[in-house]
C-alpha cells in the first residue's frame, strides 16, 4: 500500500542522509588534490640520493732512508661507496706527491655497497736530501649516471731520514798551525746525492778562533762522485798555544734545498817560543801596565819616605825646642841664647 502524502518527506529524509554521509567522509568519493601524495608517489617526487665515497690510506706515514739506491714506498688504500638503492657507480683515483707515484687500479666498478683495495707506489731517488718531509695524496671521483660527480681523498707523509750526505776524509798531522799564519788543510769529499752539489765552506764566527774557507771559492761535485778540495785555514794572532778545535760547515746546496755537513778539526797551533807563548797579546798588554803602575807606586812610595822623614826630623826639632823653652832650659823671650851664669 503506498502513502503518497508521505513520499516528499522521504525524500529529503534521504537526501540529508546522503549529504551527511558525504561530509563526513570527504576522502572517500572526492579525487585525491594535487598536493595529496600516497607512499608511492611520495618515493618517486624525492630526488634521488647519491652514494657516498670514502677513501682510506695506510700507512698514515712512513719514514725511509734513501742512499745508494732508489727507495720504492708501497702503501694500501681501500674505497668505500655507500648506495642508498642499488645503482652503478664507477670510481677514478689518482695519486700526487714530490716524488713519482702511480696508483693501481686508477678505476674501480661498484653495484652497491661495499669496498675494494688499492695500492699506491712513491719511488723516492737515491741521494734524495734528508731531513724533509712530503705528503702522497690519493683522490678519489665517484661518477653515477643522472649525478653529479663526489670526490674524496687521504693523504699520507713521507719523512726522509737523517744520514751524511757527504763523507769526508782529511789529515791534519803533517804540520803545526802558527798564530799569524795560514794553511792549507786537504779534504776528500764523497757525494751520496743523485745530483750534482754545490760545496761551500765556513768556519766558526768566533774572532778568536781559526776561520776557515774553501780554496778557489764554490766548488761542483758530481752527483755519486768524490773530489778533493783545499780548505784554507787563518789562525789568529792571539791564539793559544796548544790544540785548537776548528769548526767547519760544509754547505751542499741541492734542488730541493740546502744542507749542512758539521764537522771539527783538532788544530795542533805553535807560537813564538817566548813571553808571548805563556800569555796572549792581551795579557802581555797587562803585564807591562802592571810593571808601570808598579814603577810608579813605587817610585812616590820611596820619595814619600824620604820626604816624610826629612818633616818628621824637623817636626821633633821644633817640639824639642819647645818643650826646652817651657822649662827654662832653653832660649825663650828675653833670655840669652847663651849658658847663663848663677848669680852671687
Amino acid at each position: 500500500m503506498s502513502h503518497p502524502e508521505y513520499a516528499p518527506r522521504w525524500r529529503t529524509t534521504s537526501a540529508l542522509a546522503a549529504l551527511l554521509l558525504l561530509l563526513a567522509v570527504p576522502g572517500a568519493c572526492m579525487p585525491h588534490q594535487a598536493g595529496d601524495t600516497s607512499p608511492v608517489q611520495s618515493a618517486e617526487a624525492q630526488p634521488l640520493v647519491g652514494p657516498v665515497l670514502l677513501v682510506y690510506l695506510t700507512p698514515s706515514s712512513i719514514e725511509v732512508r734513501a742512499v745508494e739506491k732508489d727507495a720504492v714506498l708501497q702503501f694500501t688504500g681501500q674505497v668505500e661507496v655507500q648506495q642508498p638503492v642499488l645503482m652503478r657507480s664507477d670510481v677514478a683515483l689518482s695519486a700526487s706527491c714530490y716524488w713519482p707515484a702511480t696508483v693501481n687500479p686508477d678505476t674501480l666498478e661498484f653495484q652497491g655497497s661495499f669496498k675494494q683495495t688499492f695500492t699506491v707506489n712513491v719511488i723516492v731517488p737515491a741521494g734524495t736530501l734528508p731531513q724533509q718531509r712530503q705528503t702522497l695524496e690519493v683522490v678519489g671521483s665517484v661518477k653515477t649516471p643522472g649525478l653529479p660527480a663526489k670526490t674524496a681523498n687521504a693523504t699520507s707523509a713521507i719523512y726522509i731520514a737523517d744520514y751524511p750526505l757527504l763523507a769526508v776524509q782529511y789529515d791534519v798531522m803533517q804540520t803545526h798551525f802558527k798564530a799569524g799564519h795560514t794553511h792549507d788543510i786537504k779534504l776528500t769529499v764523497e757525494s751520496k746525492a743523485g745530483e750534482d752539489l754545490e760545496l761551500t765552506v765556513t768556519g766558526s764566527e768566533d774572532p778568536d778562533s781559526p776561520k776557515a774557507e774553501l780554496r778557489g771559492g764554490p766548488q761542483t761535485i758530481p752527483a755519486r762522485e768524490g773530489a778533493n778540495v783545499t780548505v784554507r785555514v787563518t789562525v789568529p794572532k792571539n791564539a793559544e798555544g796548544g790544540t785548537q778545535t776548528l769548526h767547519l760547515r760544509l754547505t751542499a746546496t741541492t734542488r730541493d734545498g740546502g744542507y749542512e755537513y758539521k764537522m771539527m778539526l783538532s788544530v795542533p797551533c805553535e807560537v813564538d817560543a817566548s813571553i808571548t807563548s805563556a800569555v796572549n797579546k792581551r795579557g802581555v798588554l797587562y803585564m807591562v801596565a802592571f810593571v808601570i803602575v808598579a814603577l810608579i807606586a813605587a817610585f812616590y812610595l820611596l820619595k814619600g819616605s824620604w820626604w816624610g822623614g826629612k818633616r818628621f826630623r824637623r817636626w821633633r826639632a821644633a817640639r824639642k825646642a819647645a818643650r826646652g823653652a817651657t822649662h827654662g832650659t832653653g832660649p825663650g823671650p828675653g833670655r840669652p841664647s847663651g849658658p847663663v851664669s848663677p848669680r852671687p
